[in-house]
């Protein structure tokens, strides 16, 4: 119905086309991998549950053409989201991890202990460089007298 009336139904696409360099790349690893012991390798993945928002992106029905601004859905944030991680390896079971997304309490304390971290961080990298520049300058100032000393030698 809709082709008789040049209506589409659209969804952008979220992730570009693999080009064939990409394929080749996937090939050879995967060609490398199965002449490896399958217990030596860990497989992970991670995903998110959002509730409460909007569910992914929603398909509509416009006009072929048409200004697709002029058919915007509204978009919820979500209320709650966790985190799910998992890690399957030959011969081991392990336990399903699950996050919480942080509150604005911890993520200003997380933000303080990490500047706090990178301060010291910092001052550590400007007293290697206040100790190299050290022997930095006395080169220097040797350099700078021998090239003063020959140039009193050529007059």
């Amino acid at each position: 119905m809709n082709e008789h009336h040049d209506l589409g139904r659209f969804d952008p696409r979220r992730k570009s086309k693999l080009q064939s360099r990409d394929w080749d790349a996937r090939i050879q690893l995967a060609d490398w991998a199965l002449q490896k012991p399958l217990d030596s390798f860990a497989f992970t993945d991670e995903s998110w549950v959002e509730i409460g928002g909007s569910r992914g992106r929603q398909k509509i029905t416009r006009p072929r053409g048409s200004n697709p601004y002029d058919y915007v859905v509204p978009f919820y944030q979500p209320i709650f989201s966790l985190m799910l991680s998992t890690c399957i390896t030959m011969g081991y079971k392990g336990r399903l991890f699950i996050w919480e997304q942080e509150t604005k309490e911890e993520r200003i304390e997380n933000m303080l202990e990490l500047e706090k971290e990178n301060k010291v961080k910092r001052e550590r990298i400007a007293e290697k460089r206040r100790k190299a520049l050290v022997c930095y300058d006395r080169l220097y100032d040797l350099s700078f007298l021998i090239s003063r000393n020959r140039q009193r030698s050529y007059c």
